[in-house]
């Protein structure tokens, strides 16, 4: 038995490593927990910062203040809908969600490998 090489060793490995990653969705979840936690400890222990431009200071705020949680559901809709490439980006991941539930991509995936030549397989 021959070993691999250690590029293909290495991308096995960040293979193994991908496949055990969590949903990209709960990884977005648990940062923005992260922070709101953050802002919570920051702002109960009084932690501030100077502004160095203007040398106003600035002290953490809770997320999770009345006044935080009101401006962040008023602004909501003005702030995704100023955005404009969010429109776009939702657009585009509704569709690919779609296509992949309904069997779309991995068909489509197969046929273009099936009519690719054998030496360009791994470019392609």
């Amino acid at each position: 038995m021959s070993r691999k090489p250690i590029v293909h060793r290495a991308l096995d490995a960040v293979e193994r490593l991908g496949d055990r990653l969590p949903d990209p969705v709960f990884i977005f979840a648990w940062i923005i927990g992260a922070l709101v936690i953050a802002s919570v400890i920051c702002a109960l222990l009084g932690v501030s910062a100077v502004n160095p431009v203007d040398g106003e200071v600035l002290r953490a705020q809770s997320l999770l203040a009345p006044d935080n949680v009101r401006t962040l559901l008023v602004e909501m809709p003005r702030t995704l809908t100023g955005f404009a490439p969010l429109g776009y980006v939702l657009l585009i991941m509704l569709g690919a969600g779609i296509a992949e539930r309904v069997g779309l991509l991995s068909a489509a995936i197969r046929a273009m490998m099936s009519r690719t030549p054998r030496r360009l397989v791994a470019p392609v």
